[in-house]
């Protein structure tokens, strides 16, 4: 079976470029060696907190991306931190 565009990967590029070529009504197939989609993104709940991998944020001054989370119907579920929030953030790299 021939496919005019494969998109290498399920994460949230591969998924966001597969979203915009539906919209266009385009052939392709979507291929990822993992059993789940999303890519390193993860969200798990250790020790009653959230711990996120991979991107857990998202810039929202792109019209690519408002336009994906409007058409997602994701637009209530976008959080916003509060201000002590953004100021208490912490990173753990390599364990």
């Amino acid at each position: 079976m021939k496919h005019k565009t494969i998109i290498i990967g399920a994460g949230i590029s591969g998924l966001s470029a597969a979203h915009f070529l539906q919209k266009k009504k385009e052939d392709f197939l979507v291929l990822e060696a993992a059993t789940t989609v999303g890519g390193n993104i993860r969200s798990q709940i250790v020790g009653g907190f959230v711990c996120e991998n991979g991107p857990n944020t998202v810039l929202m001054n792109n019209p690519a991306i408002v336009e994906l989370i409007t058409e997602l119907g994701l637009v209530q579920e976008v959080c916003r931190p509060t201000q002590s929030a953004a100021q208490s953030r912490f990173v753990l790299h390599q364990d």
